[in-house]
C-alpha cells in the first residue's frame, strides 16, 4: 500500500523465496533484483492499482507470457516498484525439482530471449514450459 501512494508509482513486485531449496536455490534465493529492473513477474506477486490495471487493459489472453507483457503496460504507465528484499514472498520451486535448477533456469532465460528478442509467440513458449502436472494435449 505505501509503495502505491506515490502517485508516479504504476505498480511493483517483490523478491522471491523459492521452496523447497536446495543448495542452489538457497544461493538464488539470495539474490536480489534490482529495483528499477522493469520485468517483473507473476510469481513476484505483481501489484498495481485497479484503475491501473483497467488503465492498460488487464491481463492479455495469451497462454504464457502474460506477467511479462503486464509488467511492460505497467512500466509504460509509470514508474515500477520493488519491494524491499526483507519482505519476499514464497513461490514454488517444483519446475526446479522436476527439470534440474541449472536446466530449468537455461529455460527459462532461453523462453525470454525466445519472446522479448526473436518474437516468439506465446503459444510456441508455453509447448516446451508445460509441466509435469499439466495435461498435454
Amino acid at each position: 500500500v505505501a509503495a502505491l501512494s506515490n502517485p508516479d508509482v504504476s505498480g511493483g513486485a517483490f523478491q522471491t523465496l523459492i521452496l523447497p531449496a536446495n543448495w542452489m536455490l538457497k544461493i538464488r534465493n539470495r539474490w536480489v533484483f534490482p529495483p528499477r529492473w522493469h520485468i517483473m513477474f507473476g510469481d513476484q506477486v505483481q501489484f498495481m492499482r485497479r484503475a491501473t490495471f483497467e488503465a492498460v487493459g488487464g491481463f492479455p489472453e495469451i497462454p504464457l507470457m502474460e506477467d511479462v507483457e503486464m509488467s511492460r503496460a505497467l512500466h509504460q504507465a509509470g514508474r515500477l516498484v520493488r519491494i524491499d528484499a526483507r519482505l519476499r514472498v514464497i513461490t514454488s520451486g517444483r519446475r526446479f525439482a522436476e527439470r534440474g535448477y541449472l536446466r530449468q533456469s537455461l529455460q527459462n532465460g532461453l523462453n525470454m530471449f525466445r519472446y522479448l528478442v526473436w518474437g516468439a509467440s506465446p503459444e510456441a513458449i508455453a509447448k516446451v514450459y508445460r509441466s509435469s502436472r499439466e495435461v498435454t494435449e
